[in-house]
């Protein structure tokens, strides 16, 4: 390498070995020393791995004074697959080219070798040899495969409080948008003629407030006792909602979903159900409507794992994007809540016709 200031390593003929490859003097990357074989085949030699006749030393010596050297390790390369491939490349340096060779593969630099696998560089760490007083240094290349398996899959389940208005809950589902109005009416209002004239609205539409009140599908039970409650003061209710996370590792950017529409995320596009199935086979959440069917009425056969939607109502959120040491990160994310938790005028993936009346749909 003669005393210029361009840097060798970034040209082609210098660059680095990649995963597999070694600086083996050609077989595979043209840097450091062949190892010299007799007419047998056999090594007659051992490698002198801190050598200083390579393909880049033309004899003379770096600014520093000392000779350039570079040598890969016996011991090198180390890959190691687990989460994702990671290659450890050693090498033996001067410690100017060790310079070089740091300011010039950075974090994130993508790499290929001769089969054409892509890595990119994780860290560079350039250690000098104790008591040695010619300048030789030991560099360590850390990259990280592209061309194999992403890192595994996460998922996640988490509780989230969503505490809605009492009127949403599952008990008051037969109730109309005019029969929640007219009962929100009657307990806000301080004027006892107004609230009369609600309650009467109320009566007419829903028939006689004095109806049997452990008829569930009875919509005037159901008026009757969320205006009652409504009068104790009672104005929403706990619900603690699943927030479902699952986040994938892909190679470079992908599109982002926009969410804020209702989507089943066990769906064959979306989690995968390894990650829902419990060892009989059942959905983990087969049993949400028979352990509390007050919240999530959706069952027939008490006792027994349900089929889809297990009572629950799934709103998809916007997918989240960062990037991990060489990996994109996408993260989707579900809030599930009883039927008809959302609205489905306002969170339809499709347009919808314009509600125009109060008594037009219900929480269903």
């Amino acid at each position: 390498m003669p005393n210029s200031p361009v840097n060798p390593y970034q040209t082609p003929d210098s660059y680095l070995p990649s995963l597999w490859d070694r600086a083996d003097g050609g077989r595979t990357n043209p840097l450091g020393t062949a190892t010299p074989f007799d007419a047998n085949g056999t090594s007659a030699v051992a490698i002198n791995y801190i050598g200083t006749t390579n393909n880049l030393n033309d004899g003379g010596t770096n600014p520093q004074g000392f000779p350039y050297i570079f040598e890969e390790a016996s011991d090198s390369p180390t890959t190691e697959f687990g989460e994702q491939c990671t290659i450890t490349h050693k090498y033996y340096v001067d410690y100017y080219s060790g310079q070089l060779l740091q300011a010039t593969y950075p974090r994130g630099l993508p790499m290929i070798d001769a089969a054409g696998n892509i890595t990119r560089v994780l860290s560079t760490t350039l250690v000098p040899i104790p008591k040695s007083d010619t300048g030789v240094c030991i560099l360590t290349v850390i990259s990280e495969a592209q061309s194999f398996a992403t890192p595994p899959d996460e998922f996640t389940i988490e509780t989230v409080e969503l505490n809605p208005a009492l009127e949403k809950h599952p008990r008051y589902a037969a109730l109309t948008y005019q029969d929640k109005y007219l009962i929100r009416g009657q307990t806000l209002s301080d004027n006892i003629d107004v609230q009369e004239t609600y309650g009467a609205q109320l009566a007419l539409l829903s028939g006689s407030l004095t109806s049997d009140l452990t008829d569930l599908t009875n919509e005037a039970a159901q008026a009757q006792e969320l205006l009652l409650k409504r009068q104790k003061g009672e104005e929403s209710f706990y619900l603690s909602g699943y927030k479902i996370t699952y986040s994938r590792y892909y190679w470079g950017p992908v599109p982002l979903n926009p969410g804020g529409y209702i989507e089943d995320p066990f769906e064959t596009s979306n989690v995968p159900p390894v990650f829902v199935t419990d060892p009989d086979g059942n959905n983990i959440f087969a049993y949400t409507s028979v352990w509390n069917t007050n919240l999530y009425p959706n069952v027939e056969n008490p006792d027994t794992p349900q089929e889809a939607p297990y009572g629950l109502s799934w709103l998809r959120q916007t997918d989240s994007s960062a990037l991990v040491r060489t990996w994109t990160k996408v993260t989707s994310t579900w809030i599930g809540g009883p039927l008809a938790q959302w609205d489905n005028e306002l969170y339809n993936p499709e347009f919808q016709p314009y509600q125009t009346q109060r008594n037009q749909g219900n929480n269903l």
